[in-house]
């Protein structure tokens, strides 16, 4: 059968060996620390066979013949993965250049297209930014997202002077990137060809640095989705123990707004454990997650929330609600009660006087609850873990992730993925896949989830079930 993807005609699809608990502890979920190991060819020469059979796109075929071709193969795809995370680094720290408010009194810019003129010279106003943020990281204070930006460039020997040099040829290079994102998307969505339009944007960012930002719009899609397979009587209350978060990322560069006055942070492992525990399909006490990841920085963020609940602190987020986004009265409500089951509201930050329509909640989550999270360093493309029988995930969440591989390497994940689940399992992601995964994975339901009153951007969420 010819390769195809799933649903082609679906009228949106959206726009991330061992075990890492940071700082050395020792996992809280597992009676058995499971062993995390590259792929074997063994464990892929069906699927290989399958994908060649199919005709999927970018298997490699001539450089995979054996066993020995396939252990090289792999272990260089994992170096090559991880070689991205620096790429994606830099990516949110020209976000931080274009949009940013905390490092300087200039004005944000509206978009990519304001950052570079029509032969792509940088303009003067995305200078001006460049140069207020290379000042600025001489003394971060602390300013945490400019310290971080000046520890990245410390640890890769860029001399003071080169700085702004550096942070120009970086912030060249993503606006050209998405000028060439937006270009192909448009040729796809003109073609007039719905698997076309599929194909291209369901890898659109596979040659791109892999981002680590995040933010609370997709949370409410998978609140939503999780509704409806409860509603329909697709998933059973007190069936979640387990929950793997794919690339849980940190909230460091609002792309839309700009918001940066709140403190670095990641949401997603307790927005997920937060809708299973108000949906009743996870009981308090009984649920934990593992955030598996490939950033050192996600990881070691992760770490330290975790040791600092394990010492009694609670974790803080900071929740911004901007009125230029004119959310859905659904996802205002999500925001309004987010964190009511993990915690009890503080004081929140006061956004800077630039911005006008801003309401800012905080969530103060509690010790025992941020003490039920994990971190796991985890190719979910090259790597598998095992886990003893029934010791597995029994909900998994991939949100804005796939997008940044190949159909190849997303056709290992989700062998990956479905082979970390427990019977009955679900896998949830806001983008549609190849039909390339294993026949034990079953697609069972779908929703579209707008964010914008008026249905401007939003989530298609899949759903699938390990049989």
């Amino acid at each position: 059968m010819r390769w195809k993807p799933v649903d082609a005609a679906r009228k949106r699809i959206p726009w991330g060996a061992r075990i890492v608990l940071a700082l050395g502890l020792a996992a809280p979920i597992f009676s058995l620390i499971p062993r995390v190991h590259y792929l074997t060819f063994d464990e892929v020469k069906v699927l290989l066979s399958e994908l060649v059979t199919a005709g999927t796109p970018d298997v490699p075929i001539h450089e995979i013949r054996n066993a020995a071709s396939w252990d090289r193969w792999i272990e260089a795809r994992d170096h090559e993965i991880r070689g991205r995370i620096d790429r994606g680094i830099e990516d949110s720290i020209s976000n931080l250049i274009l949009y940013g408010t905390t490092f300087c009194t200039l004005p944000p810019l509206p978009g990519f297209a304001d950052g570079a003129d029509a032969s792509g010279q940088l303009t003067p106003a995305a200078r001006a930014r460049i140069h207020a943020l290379a000042l600025a990281m001489r003394q971060p204070g602390a300013n945490e997202r400019v310290g971080f930006a000046h520890d990245f460039l410390e640890r890769h020997n860029v001399a003071s002077g080169a700085v702004e040099a550096y942070l120009a040829g970086n912030l060249q290079r993503l606006i050209r990137e998405e000028n060439t994102f937006e270009k192909n998307d448009e040729a796809a969505r003109h073609s007039g060809d719905a698997e076309t339009a599929l194909l291209t944007r369901a890898t659109i960012f596979k040659e791109r640095g892999l981002s680590f930002d995040t933010s609370l719009e997709p949370d409410f899609a998978l609140d939503v989705m999780l509704k409806q397979l409860l509603q329909k009587g697709l998933v059973a209350r007190g069936s979640v123990r387990r929950i793997a978060v794919m690339g849980p990322g940190l909230d460091f560069a609002d792309k839309r707004s700009g918001l940066d006055f709140y403190p670095i942070q990641t949401i997603q492992p307790f927005a997920i454990l937060e809708s299973a525990l108000r949906l009743g399909l996870a009981e308090p006490g009984k649920v934990r997650v593992v955030a598996c990841d490939l950033n050192p920085a996600v990881l070691a963020h992760i770490g330290q929330l975790t040791v600092r609940a394990r010492a009694g602190h609670p974790y803080v987020v900071q929740l911004p609600n901007d009125a230029r986004n004119d959310w859905t009265p659904d996802l205002v409500a999500y925001w309004r009660h987010f964190g009511e089951f993990l915690g009890a509201p503080t004081r929140p930050l006061a956004p800077p006087g630039y911005f006008k329509g801003v309401e800012v909640r905080a969530v103060a989550i509690r010790p025992e609850v941020g003490a039920e999270v994990s971190g796991l360093d985890l190719d979910m493309v090259a790597q598998h873990v095992d886990f003893p029988a029934g010791g597995g995930f029994d909900l998994v969440v991939a949100t804005n992730v796939f997008l940044y591989y190949n159909f190849f390497e997303q056709a290992l994940a989700m062998q990956n993925i479905t082979r970390m689940m427990n019977p009955r399992g679900f896998f949830l992601v806001n983008q549609f896949l190849s039909n390339q995964h294993p026949d034990s994975l079953k697609f069972i339901d779908q929703c579209n989830v707008s964010f914008n009153r008026k249905d401007l951007y939003g989530d298609d969420v899949v759903a699938y079930q390990q049989q």
